[in-house]
Parts: structure tokens; C-alpha cells; sequence
């Protein structure tokens, strides 16, 4: 019981850190690389889609568990103190989590450029194949 209370309360603080990051990345005081790993960061934890699906046995954690995690942190520990505790103040009045529709996006034109990438690499190893696949397919159905 203890540990999933410790755990509820490491993923309460973690969404309060997604949006402390969002905000570092919108604030016009934060210099320019920390604010695209902020903007990025916070962009893939906000996103609805994963990307490593859900699907995925135990990997599909890593993105949520290990990414995620680190990539906050490095934010948080970049970006001077000033920002952030301005950033936590804002974040504590932010009812609603924001959601990163662009994210989504992009993660979803990733997916279906991989899925497109291996269907040429397979299309073109069943053209230069397609007389050996045959063949194979016709041994196979004879034994049947």
C-alpha cells in the first residue's frame, strides 16, 4: 500500500513537472536551446500518442518511465532558477493539462513513413524473390 501511494505521488509531481517544463518553454526569459529541449520534451509528454506504443510489452514503458523522466529533468537542471520557480508559481494556478496536437502530429507521420520505408524494403525483396517465393509456396502446398 505505501508503494502505490509513493508511486501516485511520483506521478503527481512528474505531470506538475510536464507543465512547469511547457510553460519554461514559452517563457521569452529562457535562452534559446533550453527552450527547444523544453519545447520538445514537453511537446512529447503532452502528445496523446506514444512513441513506442502501448502495444509493445515492456518497452512500450521506456518512452514513459525513462524519457520522459530524464528529459525533464535535464529542463529543469538547465534552465536557471529564476524561470522555474516563476514557472512552478504559473503551473500551480494551471487547472487543465495542456495537450500537444503538433506532437501527435509528428510522431504520427514518423509511424507511417517507418511503415512505408518497410513496405518498399519488402516489396522490392519479394520482386527480386518472386520466382523463389513461388516455388517455395508451391513445395509447401504440395506437402498439404
Amino acid at each position: 500500500m505505501f508503494m502505490l501511494a509513493k508511486i501516485k505521488q511520483w506521478v503527481k509531481v512528474l505531470k506538475q513537472q510536464v507543465i512547469v517544463v511547457w510553460l519554461v518553454a514559452r517563457d521569452d526569459r529562457t535562452p534559446v536551446f533550453i527552450k527547444m529541449l523544453a519545447f520538445f520534451f514537453a511537446a512529447y509528454a503532452l502528445s496523446p500518442i506514444d512513441l513506442i506504443p502501448d502495444f509493445i510489452p515492456i518497452i512500450c514503458y521506456l518512452d514513459d518511465m525513462i524519457i520522459v523522466p530524464l528529459g525533464l529533468f535535464l529542463v529543469i537542471k538547465c534552465t536557471p532558477d529564476t524561470i522555474i520557480q516563476d514557472c512552478r508559481t504559473r503551473a500551480l494556478s494551471i487547472s487543465k493539462r495542456p495537450v500537444s496536437r503538433w506532437a501527435a502530429c509528428i510522431i504520427i507521420i514518423l509511424w507511417c513513413t517507418l511503415l512505408l520505408l518497410l513496405f518498399n524494403i519488402f516489396l522490392d525483396l519479394y520482386l527480386e524473390n518472386e520466382n523463389k517465393i513461388f516455388d517455395i509456396l508451391s513445395e509447401i502446398f504440395q506437402v498439404f
